[in-house]
């Protein structure tokens, strides 16, 4: 959200956290909100409960449960979404901890962010339920159907 000035942000009490990039192994920045950010004060990060920032991927066996329950002939794809994080929103009540200042103007953050304490944890619950919603509303999607093209 943005670009604003001082004058025109609808956050007064806006908190700014610097970004800095990490590279990626096929060579693409990534960029990162430092939202652990003033070491020596109270930061974002410092705000989220530790329970908040853990995350349980699923397991091998898990999957392999899975393909195992769906049957023979049974088709497994998987999905992997680009920049995942922006496509999940954040409370609008936590906006006003999303900001950064760019060139002197003033943006804020409405999505997930790299560097959130919280967001591996947020977006894992998201993708669980979106693979939940595949799973038990489209599971004719994870099967071959005779005289279809599914690959």
């Amino acid at each position: 959200m943005g670009p604003f000035t001082e004058a025109s942000c609808p956050y007064p009490d806006v908190h700014f956290s610097p970004l800095f990039t990490v590279l990626k192994p096929d060579l693409v920045q990534r960029v990162v909100c430092h939202l652990s950010y003033p070491s020596w004060g109270t930061s974002v990060n410092d705000c989220i409960k530790e329970e908040s920032k853990s995350v349980s991927y699923i397991q091998f066996a898990q999957v392999a449960k899975f393909v195992y329950d769906l049957g023979y002939d049974a088709r497994l794809w998987v999905v992997d979404a680009k920049e995942a994080f922006y496509r999940v929103p954040i409370k609008e009540k936590y906006w006003k901890y999303m900001g950064i200042k760019w060139f002197g103007l003033i943006f804020i953050f409405t999505s997930l962010q790299m560097g959130l304490g919280s967001a591996c944890a947020i977006y894992e619950r998201f993708a669980d339920a979106y693979v939940h919603i595949m799973r038990y509303q489209c599971s004719h999607l994870f099967v071959a159907s005779v005289g279809s093209f599914y690959i």
